[in-house]
């Protein structure tokens, strides 16, 4: 016999809360100091020169981890994590209620992209791995910042050992991250039809 509980439906006031959280967090990256860093950079760059003398030197143009952390990460964690507006409630909230075909549709596609790109593998074959952005995402967030993950820690500080290299890992992380606000703004966008299809419920 069966005894795990099922879990609760949203209720409509549940629904539209997690939607209009979701687009608030949303406009907060959007707004966020990290963006205005990159705008008023005209992007992201690290420079890696050798001399003559076989002298190595790396420069960047990378916001600093408290830029990111304050005013981005802890954002994006809301998507990410088990929270009031996460990626995977919205997904249970689109399956749930009766909205059109096209709006479900585009939240899904906007999704799987998203899951697709996590997959993808970089550029950097570390520790006996290739790296996929999964990989890269997660050490930043839960080894190098929020430090919720013991071994994450441990593979993001061997990553910052040499300035080069992590300073191109970094480039890598922060260009995901505009990667996950493009998607983002995408499915703020299908959540404002969503909103409107609800109330109509």
């Amino acid at each position: 016999m069966n005894t795990k509980p099922k879990k609760a439906k949203l209720t409509k006031e549940d629904a539209l809360f997690a939607l209009k959280l979701f687009n608030e967090k949303t406009d907060r990256l959007i707004n966020s100091s990290f963006i205005k860093h990159i705008q008023a950079n005209k992007g992201l760059k690290v420079l890696i020169n050798v001399s003559n003398a076989n002298h190595l030197s790396v420069t960047n143009n990378l916001p600093t981890q408290d830029v990111v952390v304050d005013a981005f990460v802890l954002t994006i964690r809301f998507f990410i994590q088990k929270k009031d507006c996460s990626l995977r409630k919205l997904a249970g909230l689109y399956s749930q209620f009766p909205l059109t075909n096209k709006t479900v549709k585009d939240f899904n596609m906007v999704r799987d992209v998203l899951n697709s790109e996590f997959e993808k593998k970089s550029s950097y074959h570390l520790g006996g791995k290739h790296l996929t952005y999964r990989n890269i995402f997660q050490t930043f967030i839960y080894g190098g910042m929020a430090h919720a993950d013991p071994a994450k820690k441990i593979e993001f500080d061997q990553w910052m050992i040499h300035k080069g290299l992590a300073d191109l890992i970094a480039l890598e992380f922060n260009k995901f991250l505009l990667y996950f606000l493009d998607c983002v703004k995408d499915i703020r966008n299908t959540n404002n039809q969503a909103i409107k299809e609800i109330k109509t419920l």
